[in-house]
């Protein structure tokens, strides 16, 4: 019988993980390095993959700029400098680092982390929302602080039908699984709405340093620097400051990975805490909670075998955790069963169709998503979260995948870490939406490994690199330069991070955070926004799904949509063009700042204006004064089955379609938000004389149609 031969490198079994580190390192170096995200802007991909390379290209042209300059900083100190220059200075810091005691650390990263989340949602976010996902689920919190699972369907329903809200049989819910909202709705119900992100981001920091402690011992300097990297990292707080799931998940993830380790670590029960932790992470984002569960929490549990725990209690401990998952993951299956039809039926499947899966196919808005560009959206992720992750101007992906590389064995633990970063990554590999807000947004819950990745890759690194080359008798040292680029690049951070995170509130979606003026007494406020979104609203209530609605309204002139509407039975609506295919083939316009929409060719003269029948021109020229988006309001103000003595905003489909909601609340004193002019302030006007400003255009304007700001042919 022969012996397997072995070498220097360690037994086969070794050297084939070996040999897969080198590939995956790679792989993540070459992601980022090379711009393989541009074939994201295809014509097959649609507007979404143009705006995804220029958005992307902007990251990358700051973090190579960075790059070039620091690399230029440390050739210059690696041979100037002496090479023992840094080491005092580190040696200093390092007991700076582990001066404090663990608990104390920890609890220094909550204060750290809750002070940075409160004041990021209080002075930039202004204690608003910015993106239509949280204000869906801040509607739902509001029926669920009352005791309710959902709110009742609002009737007629366009005048409060927007994105990602579902009207279902069983009542009005956003289309994201329960979690998030459940979580808002507790501090709606204590009036701290405020801090339910800074809440999170304290057991996220708190949590991952913990967590770290455990999963990589003898590794303190780059667990604290991870935990350290999490509570002011520019990427996940902006998510959890704006009400965003991101930061529950990423909270939930945190807690279910600590007590998995405490759990194989000690005493059983902490199992039970961990299942509940993903359960909870289940009902919030649960492709995650898969991930999770199947790549961190699963081989935690596994490790413990190396460490003499017995099969035995390796299934009691899979026991507990399954125990402690069970009420949420009934909860989540028992809430799509009254909601959506099936137990395994999610909200996402209702509003978008079967398209909206994994897998590559043609996506609900007629891009082609194939494995090609999978490749370049995930290349296009990894770039922008080398920059997003803590505002570096490095690669840092590409550092750590450097890191795997170069490294002949990771230390202990490291791969379960690794396996916490890079699976969510391998999961969005095969979904077609890949969101570039505030950074690659569906990975923003896996920051804290990613920080801590980084954080054990640049500690390790430091610490191996040689002074100088042996033998050589050059003056250079690479690890002062190496210790340089990464010192530069931090004292870099300290000025990009705090410009990011103000950047994202002041000018960046100032019509999310909008203050209507007050009104005095309870007030039924119709909010004026643009003909799409009338049109859309209509839609939504007589029971369209999301695609079939982008597909109506990027495929088909808006004029022709409004007729069919408002024709039903003249066979308009089913004559429309609703194969989903990426861009349009119709013209797009923008009469006035904002209100871009399709049009035939045939509805522009050759003068460009437009030519419309006289109830399209009405419509498009209500929207003159400019835009109001009134899901901004819906959140915050009184809604239907809650009471309240308050502002009602509902959106204004016109005087006619109007006088239904008039007569439904008409104890309530009715006005008009709308704008003085166009970009200008907002503006409370009575209802009646609301009316008449923005519907009762003059004959001779209703006549003599605006000519469109902007023109083009759409993709």
């Amino acid at each position: 019988m022969t012996t397997p031969t072995t070498t220097a490198a360690g037994p086969p079994l070794q050297q084939v993980l070996r040999a897969g580190r080198v590939v995956l390192g790679s792989v993540l170096v070459a992601l980022v390095v090379l711009p393989i995200y541009r074939y994201a802007d295809r014509p097959d991909a649609g507007p979404a993959g143009r705006a995804t390379v220029e958005l992307v290209a902007i990251n990358a042209e700051l973090m190579w700029s960075g790059t070039l300059v620091l690399a230029l900083l440390g050739l210059l100190a690696g041979i100037v400098a002496a090479p023992d220059a840094w080491d005092r200075a580190l040696t200093r810091l390092r007991g700076w680092i582990l001066r404090p005691a663990p608990w104390l650390w920890a609890a220094g990263l909550a204060v750290l982390s809750f002070a940075l989340t409160l004041w990021f949602t209080l002075a930039v976010m202004e204690g608003k929302p910015n993106l239509i996902d949280a204000m869906a689920q801040l509607v739902q919190a509001r029926y669920m602080a009352a005791g309710a699972a959902g709110g009742p369907l609002p009737e007629p329903g366009e005048f409060w039908a927007f994105q990602n809200m579902i009207f279902s049989e069983a009542g009005w819910v956003s289309h994201f699984p329960p979690g998030q909202s459940l979580w808002l709705s507790l501090f709606l119900r204590a009036g701290l709405l405020e801090i339910s992100g800074a809440v999170l981001m304290v057991a996220t920091a708190a949590l991952t340093y913990l967590s770290l402690r455990r999963l990589v011992p003898g590794q303190e300097v780059a667990a604290r620097l991870g935990g350290l990297a999490t509570a002011v990292g520019t990427f996940l707080l902006p998510h959890a400051g704006s009400y965003m799931n991101h930061g529950l998940a990423a909270a939930l993830a945190s807690l279910a990975v600590y007590t998995s380790l405490r759990g194989r670590d000690g005493r059983v029960v902490w199992t039970l805490a961990s299942g509940a932790a993903l359960g909870a992470l289940l009902a919030t984002r649960p492709v995650f909670a898969v991930v999770v569960g199947l790549g961190v929490v699963l081989p935690v549990g596994l490790s413990g075998l190396r460490r003499g725990i017995r099969p035995r209690g390796f299934a009691l401990r899979t026991a507990l955790a399954v125990l402690g998952a069970a009420p949420f993951l009934a909860w989540l299956l028992a809430y799509n069963a009254r909601f959506f039809g099936h137990p395994l039926t999610f909200g996402y499947q209702v509003t978008a169709g079967p398209a909206v899966g994994l897998g590559f196919h043609v996506d609900p808005w007629g891009n082609v998503f194939t494995p090609a560009m999978a490749v370049a959206l995930t290349s296009a992720d990894l770039t922008a979260l080398s920059l997003a992750l803590l505002e570096i101007p490095l690669p840092l992906v590409a550092l750590v995948g450097i890191w795997f590389a170069v490294k002949r064995r990771l230390p202990e633990g490291a791969g379960i870490l690794a396996a916490w970063a890079l699976l969510p990554v391998a999961a969005q590999f095969f979904y077609w939406h890949h969101g570039q807000f505030m950074g690659p947004r569906l990975l923003s819950e896996a920051a804290p490994a990613w920080a801590a990745l980084v954080a054990l890759a640049a500690v390790d690194l430091v610490r191996t690199t040689p002074r100088e080359p042996a033998g050589t008798g050059l003056r250079f040292s690479l690890r002062t330069a190496l210790i340089t680029i990464l010192a530069g690049g931090v004292l870099a951070a300290g000025y990009l991070a705090p410009l990011r995170l103000v950047r994202l509130g002041g000018e960046y979606l100032p019509s999310m955070r909008l203050e209507p003026p007050v009104a005095p007494e309870p007030s039924l406020v119709f909010v004026h926004g643009a003909w799409s979104g009338r049109v859309f609203a209509r839609m939504v209530a007589q029971g369209w799904q999301l695609h079939e609605i982008e597909t109506a309204l990027r495929q088909n002139d808006l004029c022709l949509v409004q007729e069919g509407l408002d024709r039903p039975g003249s066979g308009i609506l089913e004559s429309l063009d609703l194969e989903p295919r990426p861009g349009t083939r119709l013209v797009i316009v923008e009469p006035f700042p904002g209100n871009r929409f399709a049009l035939r060719r045939e509805s522009l003269t050759p003068e460009g204006r437009l030519r419309m029948s006289p109830r399209c021109t009405t419509e498009l020229l209500s929207d003159r004064y400019g835009l109001v988006e009134a899901a901004v309001y819906y959140w915050q103000g009184d809604l239907p089955g809650l009471g309240g003595d308050g502002p009602m905003y509902v959106r204004d489909m016109g005087p006619a379609a109007n006088r239904e909601v008039l007569e439904r609340y008409a104890d309530r004193t009715p006005y008009v938000l709308t704008r003085d002019e166009v970009r200008g302030p907002l503006v409370l006007l009575p209802y009646e004389d609301g009316v008449a400003r923005l519907w009762a255009a003059p004959a001779a304007a209703a006549s003599r149609p605006p000519e469109t700001a902007a023109a083009d042919e759409g993709r």
